[in-house]
């Protein structure tokens, strides 16, 4: 009499689909066959992982396992290696009447918060990232998360009460935190975390951007951005701009601000010396990020959505030498909101934040590769290092982290 055999008990399981869930360098946990029909023990069958997996005893590919007196073989030890890109993956069972299929889905790595993310800040080797998140009582903590182990290893608590804007000093010896409730600039020590000293701000600051030369940061409120001296952490200029949602410097003596206005929005381009605007840029729709590339030659503002009954998205380049329009870059995906770029300027990262994706535009061709994140994050307040990408999970309390030195075109889907 023949027997089948099927994947049972799995730690995750949807209707008429076996799958399971894993992040790359973890184990896959709750695998089970189970024979149907007239089960005995020592029944062999082979079990067949797909590429970047490896059984318990370091080997690849297929192996041969054997049935207990109950008919039921448990698959311990499955690892899946740290190299392995997110995606779907095929398990495969066999025995000589039948075969078993499951799925295995390679998720982003999450690290657990009290709360939702609102900033993170990576230093400039790509160890630590610095992470403002809101806990369930609404109470504002920073967190410091090791990259390379994905845990938070301390938490910035007092004096910071409500912090809101952050950002590194270039050499990232200080963070630089806006304390939203007591309206203080805090400098804390990156090696001791502890807080060296503070200053009083006009207005809580809701973003920051710190000078490359390190002396001056440009901090935005609701309605004006004040101009820092971060020797003195005194106010010395203010630039009167409403609804400020990003500022980045160039080392060429300007800084852009993008702001929003009821037609859309629009980029401020500004003298850091004498700290006035020089020009405003309109973008042709809404836009909440923007990013410049390494060699700061192109700046890229990632428009969600052009008005309330045209829905299209695309990337807008600005050449930052004439800091006029180059052209777009159609991505033909809806309502993308953020945005980031490889350490090498090749790559764009953006997203819709309610869908579990990452899309790698090569800048040069415009090739798009989609990265699926898995277990439905929606990717929010993302930051890119060399290696990785890091982000919230709307409304959830936790950050993702995806590698991206390892990602093969093999599994890009255009």
């Amino acid at each position: 009499m023949s027997v089948s055999i099927f994947f049972s008990d799995p730690a995750r399981a949807m209707a008429q689909c076996t799958h399971y869930m894993v992040s790359p360098g973890k184990t896959l946990q709750g695998v089970q066959l189970q024979l149907q029909g007239p089960s005995h023990q020592g029944f062999p069958v082979a079990v067949m992982l797909p590429q970047g997996f490896r059984h318990e005893d370091g080997s690849f590919g297929q192996k041969v396992f054997e049935t207990d007196a109950d008919g039921k073989i448990d698959i311990t030890g499955v690892t899946c290696e740290a190299g392995t890109p997110t995606g779907q993956y095929l398990l495969i069972a066999e025995c000589q009447d039948g075969h078993a299929l499951a799925e295995i889905f390679v998720q982003a790595d999450i690290i657990p918060l009290k709360g939702q993310v609102y900033q993170t800040v990576i230093d400039s080797k790509g160890v630590l990232a610095y992470v403002v998140s809101q806990d369930e009582d609404r109470r504002h903590y920073v967190a410091v998360i090791e990259i390379a182990s994905k845990s938070v290893i301390a938490e910035i608590v007092n004096p910071v009460r409500s912090p809101e804007a952050i950002a590194l000093s270039p050499d990232d010896k200080y963070l630089y935190v806006c304390d939203r409730l007591a309206r203080k600039l805090l400098v804390i020590d990156t090696q001791t975390l502890g807080t060296i000293a503070e200053g009083t701000l006009d207005r809580a600051g809701t973003r920051m951007q710190v000078h490359p030369d390190g002396n001056i940061a440009y901090i935005s409120s609701a309605n004006f951005i004040m101009v820092v001296d971060l020797n003195t952490l005194n106010t010395i200029e203010y630039i009167f701009l409403d609804g400020t949602a990003a500022i980045i410097f160039n080392p060429n003596g300007r800084a852009y601000a993008l702001f929003i206005t009821i037609g859309g929005s629009r980029i401020a381009v500004i003298d850091s010396q004498t700290h006035q605007i020089v020009t405003r840029l309109s973008l042709g729709g809404y836009c909440r990020k923007i990013s410049i590339s390494p060699d700061k030659l192109s700046l890229y503002a990632a428009i969600y959505t052009k008005s309330e009954t045209d829905i299209r998205s695309w990337i807008v380049v600005i050449d930052t030498l004439v800091d006029g329009f180059k052209n777009n870059i159609e991505h033909g995906r809806a309502t993308i909101s953020e945005l980031g770029i490889s350490s090498d300027g090749k790559t764009l990262y953006a997203a819709n934040t309610y869908i579990p994706e990452i899309y790698a535009i090569d800048i040069q061709s415009q090739a798009l590769e989609t990265i699926p994140l898995g277990h439905g994050i929606q990717p929010y307040n993302i930051s890119t290092s060399s290696t990785q990408i890091l982000g919230g999970d709307l409304e959830q309390s936790r950050l993702f982290v995806l590698n991206i030195k390892s990602r093969s075109k093999q599994n890009s889907v255009t």
